[in-house]
Order: C-alpha cells, then structure tokens, then sequence
C-alpha cells in the first residue's frame, strides 16, 4: 500500500549538517574533467607537418624574401579552423552536467526549502510533485499515487508507478502524485551521472575521408624527410647563398605536403553544413555530413525517433450486440468529460472529435497504480481500463492478440455503479458490461516509412535497439518497414560474451528490453565487425550507444546530453532530414575525392623536381611566389569551386590512396617533365635570363594544371562546357597577372612574349603528349574514373 505523505518522515536533516556534508562532499569530488586549453592544442597527426612549416616560414621571413612567405597563411587558418572546432567542443562539454533541474524541494528542520540542485547532499529528504524531476538517487520513504516516467532513462515509454522502500534514480520525471525519498547519492554518483560520464570526454572521431587523408599526409611527410635533406646536401656542396638555399628548400619541401588540401576538406564540411542548416539540421563536428554518408548501419532508438510523442487509436471493436456506432458514441462522450490529459486521452478524442460532448455528475481521474477511470453521465456510468480488470467474454483473445503485436489496448465498459472517491488500488465498481476495445499505437513519424526506404535502397542495414517491451519494438519496426530477422529479441538475453554477441548479431536486428550499457555493447560489436555504424538517439539511455558510434546522431527534442554529445542534431526537420544529409555527403565524398588529386599531383611534381634539377647544378626553376601563384591558379581556385559542385558517381574512398597515385604519380611526373624541358630549353638554349625562364616553367605549370581540371571533371557534356569556361577564366586571370606590373613585381615574373609562349607550349605539349600515351584516362571528355 502507498504510505501517505503525511504518515513519511518529515524533519530531514538540519541545516548544519547539510551544510557540512555538502562541504565533505565538495572535498572529495573531483570536478567534473572537461578538455583544458593545453590539451586542445595537442599533438596530432599534422603537428610536425605544421611544426615543420612553421619553421620554414620563419625562417623565410627571417633570411628569404618575406613575398614567398604566403604558404604561412594556410597554416594560420588549418590552425584556426582546427582550434575553433575545439574550443566549440570544449564550450559544449564545460556546459555539460547530468541530467539536473532548475531546483529542488529538500525538507531541513522539519521545513521545506527550494534550493540549488547541487545544493542537495546525501541524507537530504527530497519533495516531488507531477512535473518535478528526480534529482539524486535514493529511496522512497512516502509516496500518494505517485507515477514516474524513466523513459529518458530506460526508453520505456510507460510511467511506472513507486511503492515506499522503491528505488528512484536522477533524471525520471513525476507525472503523477507525489512522493518524498531519502537521497542517497547526488551529483557526479548517480546513475544518471555515471551514464553521461563517458560523455564528458571529447569526441571527436574520423570519417573515412579524413583517415585517408591523414595516411596521405603522413606518408608524404615521410617522403619530405629524405627529400629534404637530399636537397639540403646539394645546396650545402654547391655553396649556394643562404638567400638563395632558404628560396628553393622552401620552393622544394613545402610543395611535397597538400597543405591546402586539409584547408579545402574543412572549408567543404563547413559550407554543407551551413547548406544543410537550412533544413533544420545542427553539424556539431565538420565531418559529420561526409561521416553518414558513409554508414553503412544505422541504429535507431524506437521512442522519439521512429515515434512521435503521439498515440494514435488503431482500432475500435465492439463488443458482441454492440454497434460500432454505439461504441464511438460512449467513447467520444467519455473522452471529452473525462478530467486526465495524457497521451492516450488525446489520442482517443481526436479520433472521436465528431461526437458531441455532455457534461458529466461525476469523474474518477486516471491513476497508474488503479489503472482504471469513469465518467457519470445520468445514471449510465462509463469505466475505461485496463482489459485484466474485467470480464471481456469473447473479446479476450482480441486482447492477447493485440498485446502481442504491442499494442496498447483499453477496455471500455459500462454499468449503473455510483462513483465516490476510490482508494489508491481500489479496483473498478462491479457489475459492468463491455462495451468494447480500444487498440492503440505509438504514432509513427510521418517520414519514418520513406527514410528507412531509402537507406535500405541505398544498401544501409536499418536496426533498432530500445529499452522499451520487445513487442512494441517489434511492432514499430514492422510498421516503419525494418525487417526484425525472425521477430525482435530481447536485450536481457543477449550473451556478455564478445565472440557470443557478434554471433548474435545476425538475427538481433530488432531489440528491445536493452539495458544502456547493451546498447554501448552492441553498437561495440558491429563497429568491431568493421561496420561504419551511425547511432540516432534521443535520450540519457542512448548516451552510452552514441558515444560507441562512429556518427552520433540526436534529435532536437532529446535530452541535454545526447544533444551535446552528439555530431548531429536534428533540431527541426526530424529523421526525414537523414536522406538530403546522405546525399550532400556523398556529393561531397565524390567531389573531394577527385580534386585531392590535383594536390597530390603537385607533391609528385615537386618529389620529380627535387631529385632531378634539385641535386644538379642548374638554378631551381622555381620560388615559393611561383608555386603559390600556379597552385591558386590550377588548385586553389577550381578545387574550391569543383568541391562544392553537383557530382554523380562513385563515392565510396575505399580505395582512395591507390587511386589518387594511379592519377597523380603520371601527371605530375608528366608535368615535371614539361616543367625541366622547357626550363632548360629557356636558360641554355633559347638564352633568356632567370626570372624569364621561371615564367616559362611557371605557364608550363599552370598549363598542365588547368589541362589537368579539364581531364578530371568532363563527366558529362554540359559539365564539360563549364569547366572549359571556367579553364578558359583562369588561364586569363594567370595571364592578367603577367600583363600587371605589380603582379609581375610581386611574383617575380616576366611579360609572355614569343620566346616565352614558344618554350611554354613546347612544354606543355611534352607534358600532354606523355600523359595521353602513357594512359588514355588522361584524354579529355571522357567518362570519370569508377
């Protein structure tokens, strides 16, 4: 029997002894870790890349020319952008705390108080009333029809109702009644606590794109080393002035890294994130659009995400003798007088909206712990209930059946019984006869059914894991199009073992009953599979799974920790967002993988250079102003323009290191070729000066490069015209650039003319003629590669 709030325990703790283990407590605790400043400037994988090209802009600004110092500014903004999504992240983490309302009302001698919620110590007596959330962990030591909803913490979208000497735990709510409990542990201790713990860290996990980049980058800063001091030996034996050596090891070891590839990925992520902002999405990490795009499992949280907060009655069946009419009819009066405004009440009155009201003389609203309600209506009394309260006849196996299927059913009945004030588990008055059954749902999201077809068209495993009954599960899966493998499964019997639950993952498609630490487990095993697993989840119960996940995705409504842990939220749009997401991703996936070649081919280019005029005794054909103007001109500019463009084809990057070899080892190794050719050509036959033959290696360059974006991206003929167009642009800004006297004198250039456009296209013929006849992917207005 519920023990009433009067009969509880009612001085609590005194005021000095709160005081004093709020203090004991406030000793012991660490407080709650989140990333330091320090920390957010940690090494990673770029560190000695950037390390090393700090040093050389240093030392170009200290002994070179400060013009060939520009590269510096990539580095300035890879910084920024990488400190940025840090610091964000370090904003979101600090802002973080486990599942905490506003205040609470604790009774100190022998007097209610509102206080701080971390003001709450343990030993305290704790007040909660319908709308209070559960602060701390304790007991209860008094309640009065008091009825709790720990779905944020279990995914059980029913309250449940609390006797004395029960159990409650921080984050569940009252719907109903009130309660007092003794805390027994608060703060960082309870359970809610422990579960969002593993989210106070910082999350940060890389898609595929960005470990394929970073084996990129690191294998060419392996490349850089010996290349380096290659080139330092030769212009250490060949007493070059310092002036001199600083320009074309800088020229020479800078270029072999993709630098402003890295700028480029971060600066693609941020513009598709801001493109999808406008569907209602929130991107919290940079990567997250390409990260699902890649997926190839999704999991799901049935409540909030496949669901509304909604029911909806599925069916009416009358009973024996009664009409269908008649049974909608009481109903509809019943809803509209009945005093309890919950979920199901709602439901129901909006699908008998068309029934006309009448007043009642008398209610009994709905309790959790009797499970039953009733209306008076003259002297016709109206109960709704539980279907185990009542002798239904022939409607009991309806029951079974729809119970089965998880759905939610309700018996209604009728009789003449009077109506008082009924205790708290007293059963429903006698004498009543069934009038019939109401079935209902959860109400599926209206997107649900064209999103789960659309990833499982697109080769996407949909599974769902939820706290709530397997056969709700099971029948929200059903209903949304997710095949369960044979019926969902119980989380409760699923094995501990690591080897035992990979085996069972091949029929566990659908789970329900699934603890917070299952889910963790079981997100654990498919990633252990080799599986791109994204999680969506909405609640403290599905923090655990999110943080498993290589995609974290929440929804807008969800709880403060998911949201904040998460790379994606759904603020708005709801999981009908998921397809435009996937298929930004992709565009993204397919055009940065193509014009990661054009990067990958200058480091190839300047590799050639270094080991063929870098060790001879002839002058560096090139400045670092130089490569800066022709890489803006070939890489920079279309690289931006093509990454952001609309792109059909393969996606994938799994074999994205071999492909951006097989491309770019022949095309720059083409355009070094050019490049010596007609430099030489330039200094030792055709006798111009220095700076002139620069400016031939330098329109050799751009040349190949611009032949390069023209091979790259004449997928189709429309596309073709375009990046002809813009080919045509960038070849009359280069030589806009030498028709300007300032450009001329910041870049070190001379004016085209005949002797310099002759050698120039000798170069570039050589460079072209080589590519087409070494592989015919190199012939322009062809289709892309596979």
């Amino acid at each position: 029997m519920a023990q009433p709030l009067s009969q509880g325990p009612t001085e609590g703790l005194t005021g000095a002894e709160a005081r004093r283990r709020r203090a004991s407590r406030g000793a012991a605790e660490k407080p709650a870790s989140s990333r330091s400043w320090v920390s957010i400037l940690r090494a990673n994988l770029l560190t000695v890349f950037n390390a090393v090209l700090l040093a050389f802009g240093i030392l170009t600004l200290a002994l070179g020319d400060p013009r060939d110092a520009i590269f510096l500014a990539i580095l300035v903004v890879n910084a920024a952008i990488g400190i940025a999504q840090e610091a964000r992240a370090k904003r979101s983490l600090d802002r973080l705390a486990a599942l905490v309302a506003p205040s609470a009302t604790v009774v100190r001698d022998g007097l209610p108080l509102v206080v701080d919620v971390d003001e709450v110590v343990e030993g305290d007596l704790v007040r909660i009333q319908a709308g209070d959330q559960v602060v701390a962990d304790g007991t209860l030591v008094a309640v009065e029809d008091l009825s709790l909803d720990e779905s944020v913490l279990t995914g059980e979208s029913h309250s449940v109702s609390r006797d004395p000497g029960e159990k409650v735990r921080s984050g569940s709510f009252a719907v109903e009644g009130a309660g007092e409990y003794v805390a027994s542990k608060v703060g960082d201790q309870t359970y809610a606590a422990r579960l969002v713990g593993e989210a106070r860290e910082f999350r940060h996990p890389r898609s595929p794109l960005e470990r394929a980049l970073d084996r990129l980058i690191v294998i060419l800063s392996v490349a850089m080393v010996p290349l380096g001091v290659l080139l330092a030996w030769s212009l250490f034996t060949q007493n070059v002035g310092t002036r001199e050596a600083v320009s074309t090891a800088v020229a020479g070891v800078v270029t072999i890294v993709p630098e402003g590839l890295v700028l480029l990925t971060a600066i693609t992520y941020a513009v598709a994130s801001l493109r999808i902002a406008r569907r209602g999405v929130l991107t919290q990490q940079l990567n997250a659009i390409e990260s699902l795009a890649a997926a190839d499992v999704v999991c799901l949280d049935k409540t909030g995400t496949l669901t509304e907060d909604r029911l909806r009655v599925v069916a009416l069946v009358p009973a024996a003798g009664v009409l269908e009419a008649e049974l909608r009819s009481s109903l509809g009066r019943y809803a509209a007088a009945s005093p309890t405004e919950s979920s199901t009440m709602k439901a129901i009155a909006e699908e008998v909206a068309d029934v006309e009201a009448q007043e009642p003389s008398a209610t009994v609203p709905f309790s959790s712990r009797r499970r039953w309600s009733a209306a008076r209506f003259g002297e016709r009394t109206i109960v709704m209930g539980a279907p185990e309260h009542f002798d239904l006849a022939e409607l009991g196996g309806r029951v079974r059946l729809e119970s089965e299927a998880g759905r939610r059913v309700l018996a209604l009945m009728e009789g003449d019984a009077e109506l008082g004030r009924p205790a708290a588990d007293e059963p429903p008055p006698s004498g009543l006869t069934p009038l019939g059954l109401v079935v209902l749902a959860e109400r599926l999201r209206e997107d649900a059914r064209e999103t789960v077809a659309f990833l499982r068209e697109q080769g996407v495993e949909v599974r769902v894991i939820s706290g709530d009954a397997p056969a709700t599960v099971g029948a929200i899966a059903a209903d949304a199009g997710i095949p369960s493998g044979g019926g969902a499964v119980d989380g409760r019997s699923l094995p501990d073992d690591p080897a035992e639950l990979d085996r069972a993952l091949d029929r566990a498609l659908v789970v329900g009953r699934i603890s917070p630490d299952g889910k963790r487990r079981y997100i654990e095993a498919l990633v252990a599979r080799g599986r791109y697993v994204a999680m969506i989840g909405d609640g403290v119960n599905d923090v655990p799974a999110l943080k498993a996940s290589r995609l974290a995705i929440a929804q807008g409504a969800g709880s403060q920790m998911a949201r904040a842990i998460s790379d994606v939220v759904l603020v708005t749009s709801g999981f009908g967002a998921i397809p435009p997401m996937i298929a930004e991703g992709r565009k993204l996936l397919r055009n940065l993988q193509r014009v990661a070649k054009l990067f990958v081919t200058k480091s190839v280019l300047a590799a050639f250079l270094i080991l063929t005029v870098g060790l001879a005794s002839e002058s560096y054909p090139f400045e670092p102003r130089h490569l800066t103007l022709a890489s803006a001109i070939t890489i920079g500019i279309p690289a931006f323009l093509l990454a952001l463009a609309p792109s059909a084809g393969a996606w994938r990057p799994d074999n994205f290191l071999r492909e951006l070899a097989r491309f770019a080892v022949p095309a720059g190794t083409a355009a070094g070729f050019g490049v010596v050719a007609s430099y030489l050509l330039s200094l030792n036959l055709l006798k111009l000066s220095p700076t002139q033959s620069s400016t031939v290696a330098v329109t050799v360059l751009v040349g190949v490069g611009l032949y390069l974006i023209v091979v790259l991206e004449s997928s189709t003929k429309v596309r073709s015209y375009v990046v002809s167009g813009m080919v045509a642009t960038l070849l009359a800004l280069y030589f806009l650039v030498l028709s300007l006297a300032g450009g001329r004198e910041f870049f070190d250039v001379a004016v085209p003319g005949p002797a310099i456009l002759l050698a120039s296209l000798a170069g570039i013929a050589l460079a072209i003629i080589g590519l087409v006849l070494t592989d015919e992917r190199f012939v322009p207005y062809r289709s892309p590669d596979p």
